[in-house]
């Protein structure tokens, strides 16, 4: 069963140009160390593509694309079904007008309803609004570590994104659950 959030297309076919790469966040490495390299890829990245787009202001992109990697790459490691064993899934597809990001991985079922839910909230609200409640409620709660405000720093700080989401159950038994997280950030 598949439940589709935002703008989302399935990730085209591959273009003339695009980079893809998996990775395990299953290994002996700590979570920790993992983390530190969410950074060093969405960098290594931002460099990468700035090959494609000479003609545009590649500083402002590759601060952009580095924000908005980082961002997916952190949920993907922090949110992902550890249980499940699979690698986590990243694909670049560069455009003239636009570069599309995909993230997938596997989501514990226990944290799929919340997440679905909170979802036509973040499209629909006031990014500003929203951003500001969450804060509060984190104060409140006395942590950020589900806040989601990574990915409504996306939607409130760049306009020129738009956010999809793709649930697919993959496996009945046991459940198994890949989201793919798409950004099409248009490039001017």
């Amino acid at each position: 069963m598949t439940h589709i959030f935002g703008d989302f297309k399935d990730c085209p076919p591959n273009t003339q140009e695009y980079f893809m790469f998996g990775f395990s966040p299953h290994s002996k490495i700590s979570f920790k160390e993992l983390w530190e390299t969410n950074g060093l890829l969405a960098d290594f990245f931002t460099n990468y593509l700035t090959i494609f787009y000479r003609d545009r202001d590649t500083q402002a992109l590759k601060e952009d694309v580095s924000f908005i990697a980082n961002e997916l790459l952190e949920n993907a490691r922090k949110f992902n079904d550890q249980t499940a064993k699979d690698p986590i899934k990243v694909q670049f597809q560069l455009y003239n007008d636009r570069l599309i990001l995909c993230v997938m991985n596997s989501v514990p079922t226990k944290n799929v309803d919340g997440f679905q839910s909170f979802l036509p909230e973040l499209l629909r609200s006031n990014p500003h609004e929203l951003f500001r409640r969450q804060i509060e409620q984190g104060k409140k709660a006395g942590s950020t570590k589900a806040s989601k405000l990574g990915l409504q720093t996306i939607i409130k700080d760049y306009e020129e994104a738009t956010l999809g989401w793709k649930f697919d159950k993959v496996k009945q038994s046991p459940e198994k659950i890949v989201v793919t997280t798409m950004v099409q950030l248009a490039i001017g």
